[in-house]
């Protein structure tokens, strides 16, 4: 355990100054507080003077620098605690008309998931209950749904139907009950699919683990000195050695042609587990510049160097995890960059080709 002017009640300083939410932080600050038994001399100016200097030393160390000169005149928590309020909790016209107006333009096809939506939606909600604004629980039910997409309508119809009184709570459970059913059904052949960061199995369609973990696999019990197994996509004939495939189920992207890389170094070796049974080794890692169709240079890093590999396979588990986005549709793939499209992929004989000059 740390000393206390770097760690109280479990939170650490550096974590407190680095939540810009001032709500979130002010919360999270609350808490630390109350368990140092020193929230009471914040709110009311009461306690002994050791406590409400103790108090204000607390604030002062978990604020951003930004925030120093809010409370550089404060002489106890209390006079710190309220000079951050009048800062930061604007309560006029304009500070309330903002937040309603995010409010009504959040919504679930601009957020990265359902849990990511309904957690903005409530944030707004306690930032105006903060400032005097309080929404009516039943009002905060009925914008979760106004945010939706159409693709929900059924399910608003039934909640509608159902004769249920409708509450935020409700609303949030049903919501995140359908969106994880919807991921969970969801299948490799539907019209669009967009990647996401969780693990699919191949073997059994079941989300939350890879190929190599599920249950049914005949090589579940076998032993392997290996830290990472990687599932790559079977390929029997040699192609384009420039070529790249966009591949679903790499957990790592690959490369077999060792003339296109460059910083390779050398590491322990990984192996590679192929759809059709077969099994390879990577000799290295290091990174590949593509040139795509645009004429437009990308490098690709943190790629594998996988000797007899036939095919150069990009992964997509590993673009997700960068933060792309990728889209697949009917005949074609796109990958995103926050919203901006950055390369494409064509399918062919039932692989998607990353569309390359070469």
């Amino acid at each position: 355990m740390t000393s206390s002017s770097t760690n109280f009640s479990g939170v650490s300083i550096d974590k407190l100054k680095g939540i810009e939410n001032y709500s979130t932080w002010k919360f999270m600050m609350r808490m630390a507080l109350i368990h140092e038994d020193l929230w009471d001399c914040v709110k009311s100016d009461t306690g002994t003077a050791d406590k409400k200097l103790k108090a204000l030393a607390k604030i002062s160390l978990a604020v951003s620098p930004a925030a120093i000169p809010h409370i550089r005149t404060a002489e106890t928590g209390h006079q710190a605690w309220s000079n951050l309020q009048k800062a930061y909790e604007d309560k006029g016209l304009c500070r309330r008309l903002g937040l309603l107006r995010t409010l009504f333009k959040t919504k679930l096809s601009e957020s990265t998931s359902m849990e990511d939506y309904l957690n903005k939606i409530m944030e707004i909600a306690e930032q105006l209950s903060e400032i005097e604004s309080k929404l009516d629980d039943d009002f905060v039910a009925v914008i979760m749904l106004s945010g939706l997409t159409p693709d929900y309508d059924p399910l608003i119809m039934a909640m509608e139907n159902s004769n249920l009184k409708l509450t935020s709570e409700i609303v949030k459970g049903k919501l995140l009950q359908e969106y994880f059913r919807r991921d969970e059904s969801s299948s490799e052949g539907a019209t669009a699919l967009v990647a996401r960061k969780q693990p699919k199995c191949f073997r059994c369609r079941k989300v939350g683990h890879f190929i190599k973990d599920c249950p049914k696999s005949a090589n579940k019990n076998s032993k392997s000195d290996s830290t990472k197994a990687l599932l790559a996509l079977s390929a029997s004939t040699k192609s384009n050695q420039w070529q790249w495939y966009i591949d679903s189920g790499a957990t790592g992207h690959m490369c077999g042609n060792k003339s296109a890389m460059y910083d390779l170094i050398s590491e322990k070796s990984i192996k590679i587990h192929l759809a059709d049974g077969n099994m390879l080794h990577t000799a290295g890692r290091g990174s590949v510049k593509v040139l795509l169709k645009d004429n437009n240079v990308k490098t690709i890093s943190n790629v594998y160097y996988v000797p007899n590999l036939t095919v150069n396979l990009l992964s997509v588990s590993a673009m997700v995890q960068k933060g792309f986005e990728v889209v697949f549709s009917s005949g074609m793939c796109k990958i995103s960059d926050n919203g901006v499209v950055v390369a494409t992929g064509t399918l062919c004989n039932g692989a998607y080709q990353l569309d390359t000059e070469r």
